[in-house]
């Protein structure tokens, strides 16, 4: 079966003039389409997925063990589902949001690694700081909630592991770095080729 974007009609670009422009407009609705499938994929109700959800979706790319995996979800299950916290789910625009700021990843483990060698606290507002000075996006204050429920160790609050920095990177790369994820490594293969045939024409 074919994938989502057709590969033959994103070589076929090549010969209509595409822009770099165009080109990353297309890859900004890709992406869209990418996470529009994965929120589907939970059903959401009310257009919302629940918090479990939603970490399942962080993990997804984790190379982690099967027992940290479910040390995670634990966590959100007994918090969320147990009612512990209340459950408000998770809306597609608050992913888009928190899915823009792990663009910005790179960075924000620069800012993260200041922190705890400076021996500060990490706590809530550190996140909602960093990503509005990194990535310019205000992080919905529940989808920071949900974060720290995951990644906090004792319930202090406090992020102390730079753990979930490494499984949000794993996150934002999706998985690309493995073998295995041929068909969207050629995909991408293909748009770079665009990109490389465009830019060989404006040197010229």
């Amino acid at each position: 079966s074919r994938g989502v974007v057709d590969e033959e009609a994103v070589v076929s670009t090549q010969s209509t003039g595409l822009t770099l422009n165009d080109f990353v407009v297309f890859m900004d609705g890709l992406k869209e389409d990418v996470f529009r499938m994965e929120f589907n994929k939970y059903h959401p109700e009310d257009g919302k997925i629940t918090e479990e959800d939603f970490a399942n979706l962080l993990l997804l790319h984790a190379t982690l063990s099967p027992q940290a995996k479910a040390k995670f979800i634990r966590r959100i299950r007994k918090a969320y589902k147990k009612g512990e916290q209340e459950s408000m789910g998770i809306t597609f625009d608050q992913l888009m949001t928190f899915n823009h700021f792990l663009d910005h990843l790179d960075d924000v483990e620069i800012l993260v690694s200041v922190y705890f060698a400076a021996g500060m606290k990490f706590n809530k507002a550190s996140l909602k700081k960093v990503a509005h000075v990194v990535a310019d996006v205000e992080l919905d204050s529940h989808i920071i909630d949900v974060v720290f429920t995951i990644f906090d160790d004792n319930g202090d609050e406090l992020l102390s592991s730079r753990e979930f920095i490494s499984v949000l990177k794993e996150r934002a790369h999706r998985g690309l770095e493995k073998p295995s994820d041929t068909g969207f490594v050629r995909l991408i293969t293909a748009l770079g080729a665009c990109v490389a045939n465009y830019v060989k024409g404006e040197e010229l």
